[in-house]
């Protein structure tokens, strides 16, 4: 029988084979548990990257009313795989907020004057300020008014 040991309390050891024992060599590693200071420290540091993580993962800017400039475009290919039309009721966020997160297919609400449309985001605005919305036709004549006025401030919130 062959038997290994060391003070640090982890023991290996294997049994006796005989020609007419064919049980396997048994290997046991036995270690004590981990001390309370370690335990603490670990559960700490879990604890931190658990609240860390829930940060990252809540989308930004998901204050009720968010105020940029509100314009308008002719809808396409968007930035995020479709083609939709002048009449669909659509936005483009700026390139901050679309390259930061995963906003393809989320619905906010813009206003202005009383007036309102509900729209989804389907492409990115390059020329956007972070809190700059671009609308299509359609929403922005829901939302704003007349094309003509071309760019105005308003507000903007998730839904």
């Amino acid at each position: 029988m062959l038997k290994l040991s060391s003070p640090s309390s982890t023991t290996f050891s294997t049994q006796n084979l005989s020609p007419n024992n064919q049980t396997p060599p048994t290997f046991t590693l036995m270690n004590p548990p981990p001390s309370q200071t370690t335990m603490l420290v670990l559960n700490t540091l879990l604890g931190i990257s658990a609240l860390f993580g829930l940060t990252a993962a809540a989308p930004s800017g998901n204050s009720p009313n968010m105020a940029g400039e509100i314009t308008f475009f002719e809808p396409g290919l968007g930035a995020c795989g479709q083609v939709h039309g002048p009449d669909d009721f659509i936005a483009a966020v700026s390139h901050i907020r679309y390259d930061r997160e995963s906003l393809c297919g989320r619905m906010l609400r813009v206003t202005r004057d009383g007036r309102s449309a509900n729209v989804r985001v389907v492409d990115r605005c390059a020329g956007c300020k972070e809190d700059d919305i671009d609308l299509s036709p359609a929403a922005f004549r829901q939302a704003i008014g007349d094309l003509g006025l071309g760019r105005v401030s308003g507000n903007w919130e998730w839904i």
